[in-house]
């Protein structure tokens, strides 16, 4: 799978139509370490969810479906609390009855995410 990036201007001239991308943002609380903080990167989660709420011009009652960054099971998780879609430490409960899967509130990583999909790597 790639990844073009180009100008809103060139894209409207292609096959398909464009995706736009309205915001994006990066958030970290690794420095000077390898281990998780304490707050399971719940302060940068809601940094970066400040910045792409603003960019886009959104509320996160706006959204409907969701991508998010999945190498462990728990990110998503700590994804969905930082972002505002329930309380810190809420999210395992809040993600019951098929909140996240297709037909669901918030159908999320359709793809299967890198924990089914990008993260296989095969060992030798």
């Amino acid at each position: 799978m790639a990844l073009i990036l180009t100008s809103a201007e060139r894209a409207r001239d292609r096959k398909k139509p464009p995706v736009y991308i309205r915001g994006f943002s990066q958030a970290t609380s690794l420095r000077d370490s390898a281990f998780p903080p304490e707050d399971l990167w719940f302060g940068a989660m809601q940094s970066a969810a400040k910045d792409v709420y603003r960019m886009a011009g959104v509320e996160r009652e706006d959204l409907d479906a969701l991508m998010i960054y999945d190498n462990f099971s728990p990110t998503v998780l700590f994804s969905l609390e930082g972002f505002g879609f329930c309380k810190q430490g809420e999210s395992g409960d809040w993600i019951q009855g098929g909140r996240l899967e297709l037909g669901g509130e918030f159908p999320s990583n359709t793809s299967g995410g890198h924990l089914s999909e990008s993260y296989m790597q095969a060992g030798d």
